[in-house]
């Protein structure tokens, strides 16, 4: 077993009516790898646990940096994650209904104490759903920067 494989998940015997995209597979080989390790890794540690050549991966770990999935140590110029996943995995519709969900029982704790509820969640960059009703049993409100 070479050091990609302890790493990296391999990707299914090619289908041979699939398309293949190598390069989007050695981006996300090193995403996967950096998870995997849980510490920062030089350019040359990457290229070794993946088994490929550092001119290879330099483009691609430029390109993950610029696009926010990588950044690179200031004091030792190794490689770690940024937040960008976990941002992408909590924008899904499916961690959204989480207010939702919560809703109803943030409504009957409102009434129970006699406080009133409120919570927020930004829809696009310039739009809020608010959740802030005087009666617990308001319908929620759209609204722009301009009426926040």
């Amino acid at each position: 077993m070479t050091p990609k494989d302890r790493h990296v998940k391999k990707a299914p015997v090619a289908d041979p009516h699939r398309y293949r995209a190598p390069a989007l597979e050695k981006g996300l080989d090193i995403l996967e790898l950096l998870v995997a390790e849980h510490s920062d890794l030089s350019l040359s540690n990457i290229a070794q646990k993946l088994g490929r050549s550092t001119g290879e991966l330099f483009r691609m770990i430029q390109v993950l940096e610029r696009r926010g999935f990588v950044e690179q140590s200031r004091e030792s110029g190794a490689y770690r994650l940024s937040g960008r996943l976990l941002s992408l995995g909590m924008d899904q519709p499916m961690v959204k209904t989480l207010v939702e969900i919560a809703l109803p029982h943030m409504r009957q704790l409102s009434l129970e104490i006699g406080q009133t509820e409120r919570s927020d969640r930004r829809l696009a960059s310039d739009t809020v759903l608010r959740n802030s009703p005087r009666s617990c049993l308001a319908a929620p409100r759209i609204l722009t920067n301009s009426a926040t």
